[in-house]
């Protein structure tokens, strides 16, 4: 076992003599009388032990929170890798869902960056937070390959929502098995948080059947961290510009600015440290980023011939 005492005390005396023998070595040369010297050796000497036991203090408070640092980067780069088993999983049983949590990742990520949160963890975690739904992929929407939906009479509303819901126990419980760190576990429930699932909510309560939108809501928790809550609202974010499909800078401040007054007024990012200023700084950052993951492309000879109908 390292014992860091005797090597700090070592560390001092060594440090004390060598600055002793540069303090003799400049005395020895100079003007001073016996007596000054004598003095100005000693009080050097008490000051070399002093300077130097500060020093090894100072190091010793540093290291451990260096070490914690590194240790915690170097653990979550491990999953920043898109061959993890869980990743090469997600890409093969639900690859719609492993294309939007790439999107998310790449939207998050810049966001992050710009407002000088953590874009590494962010989108580490952003990679892994849906991977609940390979439990049943084809229950999702974008990994339903052939375009069906669900008819929208005699649907139990209640019971398809808390299926949908699931997919955040059981991404817990894949988190669990291939163990995710704790730092990454997170985005999986805190990026729903407590929120609603409107779709279903709003169509049994258009449908007048009694219901209770409290039944509809996530278990949370709530985003406790700027990152999770950065991840929440990308989700949200991207999923309103791909359903609307117009990716004008106007339509999707609108969107952004939507998003973000829905997700303060449901007080789902009240844990998550953020006040008027950075959701400012949020949103803007989110307009910015979704310009550039939806930049428009140069239309080639090929392009304009299928739109005017011809080959």
């Amino acid at each position: 076992m390292y014992r860091p005492f005797p090597s700090a005390l070592a560390f001092i005396l060594v440090l004390a003599i060598f600055n002793f023998i540069t303090i003799v070595s400049f005395l020895y040369f100079g003007t001073l009388t016996s007596d000054d010297r004598f003095l100005r050796l000693g009080m050097m000497f008490i000051g070399s032990i002093v300077s130097a036991t500060i020093t090894v203090g100072v190091v010793f408070i540093i290291t451990p929170v260096l070490r914690d640092f590194l240790i915690t980067f170097r653990r979550l780069l491990r999953f920043d890798s898109l061959s993890h088993p869980l990743l090469v999983r997600l890409a093969t049983e639900a690859p719609g869902t492993y294309h939007h949590s790439l999107m998310i990742a790449t939207l998050a990520h810049r966001v992050a960056k710009a407002i000088g949160a953590d874009p590494i963890l962010t989108r580490i975690g952003a990679y892994y937070h849906d991977v609940g739904k390979l439990k049943d992929p084809e229950l999702f929407v974008e990994n339903q390959r052939d375009g069906k939906t669900p008819p929208a009479q005699n649907i139990d509303y209640e019971a398809a929502a808390k299926a949908i819901m699931a997919h955040v126990e059981e991404g817990l419980k894949l988190a669990k098995e291939h163990n995710l760190p704790p730092e990454i576990t997170a985005f999986i429930p805190q990026h729903h948080g407590t929120s609603v699932m409107r779709y279903f909510y709003d169509r049994a309560h258009d449908e007048g059947k009694h219901v209770k939108m409290d039944d509809f809501r996530y278990q949370g928790p709530k985003p406790l961290s700027l990152e999770t809550a950065l991840v929440m609202l990308a989700d949200a974010i991207e999923a309103r510009v791909r359903a609307v499909g117009e990716f004008t800078r106007a339509k999707i401040q609108e969107i952004v600015q939507e998003v973000i007054e829905e997700r303060v007024a449901d007080k789902q990012l009240e844990l998550a440290s953020v006040n008027e200023t950075l959701l400012n700084k949020i949103s803007r950052a989110f307009v910015e980023a979704e310009l550039v993951v939806h930049h428009r492309r140069l239309k080639y000879p090929a392009d304009l011939k299928k739109e005017n109908g011809t080959s």
